[in-house]
């Protein structure tokens, strides 16, 4: 059999539109990876912490600043419609520059080979067309080459977190200097719009901490276009502000939790349910305490898993029956 209808013989063992056989093919690549790198596979920024430890970290450091009375600067870049604008060479460029075996180079190959789609509208269906650049939407192969393809552009211009943190396409650049912050960010736009890449003018911001420092806002631009200045950015899911509290977040919060509680209200008063059904629905709006105090839990937990306060003496027979994820 000749390599080429060796390829695509395999290219049919994981289609791209089988959500397993992209899994499949994606836990095989990473372990050949780690195979031909001795152990050691392609770490991006959403293997090495998730998004509460990249929050966190944000939090931290501002807090620390706002103690020091030094300003911060940071400017949150959005890249605009990331995975449609990946150009094919720039994906097999990075499939190289990080060391994946050719075979499943050749396979990713083989699964964007000819790929056409077509618009579905209300009077039927558009004629087929050939799509030659981007990701395929929703398949479970796309994030991970997304990553290895930012993995591999950022490895000259981005610096050490918490300064610099990447979260798939969102991106936040934090400094001490305006003018740092202008130069690190035209640096950025250069190198990601020279593969095809583009930031988005209207959902990139800039936020200035005022902490009392001597540094004051600045004019960050893009393309001699002022960005929006921003006295709150929501940052993978929190809301950071810009005099370094956290009352507005915790507000967003509560509102959110309110709104989500109204929508279920139609379902919790609706007389053709179940009453079984609708508490669990409670339950689990509730998170299953019902008007409990917390010592009250902490009790109730305890007569569960037959534990006393005299335990507390022993350290090992404490540990072993409180070690639990769920008293049940």
């Amino acid at each position: 059999m000749d390599s080429k209808n060796h390829t695509s013989d395999r290219a049919r063992a994981y289609p791209t539109g089988d959500a397993q056989g992209s899994t499949r093919l994606l836990w095989e690549m990473d372990k050949g990876c780690r195979t031909r790198t001795g152990g050691c596979h392609v770490r991006s920024e959403l293997e090495v912490s998730g998004t509460m430890d990249a929050i966190f970290a944000l939090r931290q450091l501002y807090e620390k600043y706002r103690r020091a009375y030094k300003n911060l600067h940071m400017v949150f870049i959005d890249l605009e419609r990331a995975y449609d604008r990946v150009p094919r060479e720039v994906l097999w460029w990075a499939l190289k520059e990080k060391g994946l075996p050719g075979k499943y180079v050749e396979l990713v190959r083989a699964m964007y080979r000819g790929s056409c789609t077509y618009v579905r509208l209300s009077a039927g269906n558009t004629e087929q067309f050939s799509v030659a650049v981007g990701l395929h939407q929703g398949s479970a192969l796309s994030p991970y080459l997304f990553l290895l393809i930012m993995d591999a552009l950022k490895a000259n211009i981005q610096e050490e977190a918490p300064w610099c943190m990447l979260f798939a396409n969102d991106i936040v650049l934090i400094g001490e200097d305006g003018l740092e912050i202008q130069s690190r960010l035209e640096d950025w736009q250069q190198k990601l719009e020279n593969v095809g890449l583009k930031i988005s003018r209207t959902k990139t911001e800039y936020m200035f901490c005022d902490f009392g420092g001597l540094s004051g806002l600045e004019a960050i631009a893009l393309d001699g276009v002022a960005l929006p200045v921003c006295s709150d950015f929501r940052y993978l899911g929190s809301l950071i502000q810009d005099d370094g509290k956290i009352d507005r977040t915790v507000k967003h919060r509560i509102n959110t939790g309110w709104m989500k509680w109204r929508q279920v209200t139609g379902t919790i008063c609706e007389p053709r349910i179940p009453l079984k059904l609708k508490g669990k629905i409670y339950k689990t709006m509730r998170w299953g305490r019902l008007k409990k105090r917390w010592m009250d839990c902490v009790k109730d937990d305890m007569s569960r898993k037959n534990v006393t306060c005299e335990m507390t003496s022993d350290r090992e027979v404490w540990k072993k029956k409180t070690c639990c994820a769920d008293p049940k």
